[in-house]
């Protein structure tokens, strides 16, 4: 009895330290993960700022405003960081796109099937209609200058978190933005949800960008940063607008949060 005393011990203690083994591993990775997710969050609010340097050094020099770079690669520290800038005229405008855009924002964008698709524009129109509405009651011109927080939409119904990450990279949201969206400026995910599947017609939208070279983007614009730690690839996403002060060049003033991609190199 004393030998089976001790033997049920010993498993016991066994699947304890198992456990604990298995708990301590799943939490090394997490924090490895963590660690490698703000290095990545510093290098590229660092490269963000060290892009706007450089362009508006370019700006300076250069008089064809096309001529400017809209990418680049950075070494910030130890760490090779690609960016590319998206002005917001490059990205599909939530509160005055078509509703024709908005479709097919959802369904190429967001990979949904084409009546929930339909259902998800349907709301969002109706969603900007209330904040149409309500910036006339309050006169609030100023205020809805802005950009605004590009979530709201989630408060349009059907608008779920997962639809909401599928698009927060395509779109942003300005009663003050233009309805229509700047093919020179857009990056290639949009294209493709503008080309809606049509290949010949994505190609199209290429090979029309690359003949202007780039473009414009004096207002806000997002920058999108990627870089390798550890053994992933991770992007880092920031904001950014000319500041109030003359000459105070500009500010970073809001930050999407790191999260895993399959390569540095942004689609070509």
């Amino acid at each position: 009895m004393a030998l089976a005393i001790l033997l049920w011990f010993i498993a016991a203690l066994t699947i304890l330290v198992s456990g604990v083994a298995v708990v301590a591993k799943v939490e090394s990775r997490t924090a490895k993960a963590q660690m490698a997710m703000a290095r990545v969050a510093a290098a590229g609010d660092g490269a963000a700022l060290l892009y706007m340097e450089t362009r508006a050094a370019l700006k300076a020099s250069i008089e064809d405003e096309d001529a400017r770079p809209l990418q680049g690669v950075f070494q910030v520290g130890a760490m090779q960081v690609h960016v590319r800038a998206v002005p917001v005229s490059g990205l599909i405008n939530l509160l005055k796109a078509p509703e024709d855009v908005l479709l097919q924002l959802f369904r190429y964008g967001a990979g949904v099937p084409d009546g929930r698709a339909q259902r998800l524009t349907a709301s969002v129109v109706e969603w900007r209609r209330r904040k149409l509405e309500k910036r006339q009651m309050l006169h609030a011109s100023d205020t809805f200058s802005r950009v605004q927080v590009l979530e709201d939409v989630m408060s349009a119904e059907g608008v779920t978190r997962d639809v909401f990450e599928r698009i927060r990279y395509l779109s942003y949201a300005s009663m003050a933005g233009s309805s229509e969206v700047n093919l020179a400026a857009a990056p290639v995910e949009v294209l493709r949800v503008l080309a809606g599947g049509n290949s010949a017609l994505y190609q199209e939208f290429l090979a029309a960008q690359r003949q202007q070279r780039g473009a414009g983007g004096g207002g806000q614009m997002r920058i999108d940063t990627r870089a390798i730690s550890g053994s992933r690839a991770y992007q880092r996403s920031v904001w950014i607008k000319p500041s109030a002060i003359l000459g105070g060049g500009w500010n970073i003033y809001r930050k999407f949060s790191v999260h895993g991609v399959p390569s540095v190199e942004f689609d070509e």
